[in-house]
């Protein structure tokens, strides 16, 4: 007598996928088998459990044969799995994917029908899909980037800058953010199963912050305006000529928004005794200005799953921040607010 369970794990798993790929004059032999074992008296899930398939399955045969007799197991009537493409015709498909990327799976049984006369069904496209090692996933924003030699150049000159800086100068780095009020979300841990929510509000008030933070010790100048723009930038200028009375340099690094370098604010630094000293980073680089992870601490800390009923208690907690938070952890913050610097660039980034 034969003892089961003679076969591995891995071969009964290769032997169920040749009965799945049966079709045409052999699945039909298989669903008259079928029927007649129902006709003999078997049970749904004795037919299901010896052809290896589920219960719904056999009662669909069973169901189909009810309504259209011999028809319905006759090999141009059972729809089954679609025939497989070749090898070089699944090369080819991969090939074409990679080019050219569709937003439907429908758009591609179009296109596999036309070139290779072979019709799936949505679920067949899918999990055929899925084998050649496709998903489906949203695309990814992406903003460009400057030339990397541009953003090296940037680099090394702010090093070199900072490496020479004579006691009596100082550097800033100047950005500004927007904090809007309006519910923010972020990833916490929490148990699995469980979803913490935070309550939503429909508020779109926003603060204007224009900062300019010093890494050498933590200082902190900033300005809440209606707008940022040409005037406040000068204004934010001169806040920082009053911050460092004694510096004889303060050298400002920003980026290529218009207002930063507008004609009202390149007539107010050829002003006599003007003391401020612009650089300009390469533009689509917010990588190299470090205030920005600072605006980052400050959405984690302020914005980001947290709830303000009002305008007026959202801006302050913002507010508080830019006061009293940067200066008195001032330590902390530095260890992720700091002036390390990596080029970037999209040449291994794929655009549609």
């Amino acid at each position: 007598m034969m003892n089961s369970g003679f076969l591995t794990e891995g071969e009964r798993h290769d032997l169920r996928a040749v009965l799945r790929r049966v079709r045409g004059e052999a699945l039909a032999l298989r669903r008259a088998n079928m029927l007649l074992l129902l006709d003999k008296g078997w049970s749904f899930a004795e037919v299901a459990e010896a052809f290896f398939l589920d219960v719904l399955t056999v009662e669909g045969i069973y169901r189909n044969w009810k309504a259209k007799g011999l028809e319905s197991i006759a090999p141009a009537a059972i729809p089954g799995r679609p025939v497989k493409l070749d090898k070089a015709q699944c090369k080819a498909l991969g090939e074409h994917l990679d080019k050219t990327p569709y937003a439907t799976s429908s758009e591609i049984c179009e296109y596999i029908l036309k070139t290779c006369g072979v019709s799936y069904s949505r679920a067949g496209i899918i999990a055929f899909l899925k084998k050649l090692g496709f998903v489906h996933q949203s695309t990814k924003l992406v903003s460009p980037v400057a030339e990397e030699g541009r953003q090296v150049e940037a680099i090394q000159a702010y090093a070199d800058l900072k490496a020479t800086l004579p006691e009596d100068e100082v550097i800033v780095h100047v950005d500004g953010v927007h904090p809007t009020h309006m519910a923010r979300v972020g990833k916490v841990w929490t148990r699995k199963g469980q979803t913490l929510h935070v309550p939503a509000n429909t508020g779109r008030s926003r603060l204007n912050i224009h900062g300019a933070l010093n890494l050498a010790n933590g200082r902190f100048t900033f300005m809440n305006n209606l707008t940022i723009d040409a005037r406040s930038t000068i204004q934010l200028f001169q806040n920082l000529e009053k911050a460092y009375p004694k510096a004889a340099k303060i050298h400002v690094f920003l980026d290529n928004a218009r207002y930063h370098y507008s004609k009202e604010v390149r007539d107010w630094l050829e002003e006599p005794g003007r003391r401020i000293i612009l650089h300009f980073l390469p533009p689509y680089c917010p990588h190299l200005n470090p205030i920005e992870r600072l605006w980052h601490i400050l959405h984690q800390r302020v914005t980001r799953n947290r709830y303000y009923p009002t305008f007026n208690a959202f801006s302050d907690a913002v507010l508080n921040f830019c006061r009293k938070t940067v200066h008195s952890e001032w330590n902390t913050i530095k260890t992720t607010v700091t002036d390390t610097m990596t080029p970037k660039s999209n040449q291994n980034i794929r655009f549609i």
